[in-house]
């Protein structure tokens, strides 16, 4: 099997997504996390479109183990499948590269239509991402987001919340 590959039935993906409203601050507000995600407090990633390279640079930033741990910083690439810009809206499978050559799924399994929160899986299962354009997230969207993820196969008793400072915790001038 290849990276990622899982004897498990695909995630269901979102049919569409607006890839220009889905730039921007994105706080991980539920997760089960990857190595290096670990102890993460403060978590958030930003995203912005790199028309050049027709890619969307993605910076994940958070303390290390404590809310005023040690800054750590992971720059990462995401491939919107088929996004060449401007208006269309693409699929929910993207990908993601954490350092070249790797590219790994990254699949959109939820978005709220205002583009308030989302959820992103991986196909074994393994990690899984809610994000939140807030430190927080609407105890009516967290409940529906773990009915979501319990019917695609997640156990619910992985899921962390990662601890977050304050409403403005991660912002470019709390961090440097």
């Amino acid at each position: 099997m290849g990276l990622g590959a899982s004897k498990l039935p695909p995630l269901r993906t979102v049919a569409e997504v607006d890839v220009q409203k889905f730039m921007g601050e994105w706080y991980v507000v539920g997760t089960i996390p990857t190595y290096f995600e670990i102890g993460a407090c403060n978590p958030k990633e930003v995203y912005t479109w790199n028309e050049a390279k027709k890619v969307v640079n993605v910076q994940f930033t958070f303390n290390k183990n404590t809310l005023d741990g040690a800054i750590s910083s992971i720059p990462q690439t995401l491939y919107p499948a088929g996004y060449k810009g401007g208006l269309a809206p693409v699929s929910g499978s993207w990908q993601v590269s954490p350092f070249w050559p790797v590219r790994l799924s990254y699949l959109i399994m939820d978005i709220a239509d205002d583009y308030r929160y989302t959820v992103i899986g991986y196909p074994t299962r393994e990690y899984l991402w809610i994000m939140s354009r807030s430190t927080t997230i609407a105890e009516e969207d967290y409940s529906k987001v773990m009915e979501l993820v319990k019917e695609q196969g997640y156990d619910l008793s992985k899921i962390i919340k990662p601890l977050h400072s304050s409403p403005q915790a991660g912002k470019k001038e709390d961090l440097f």
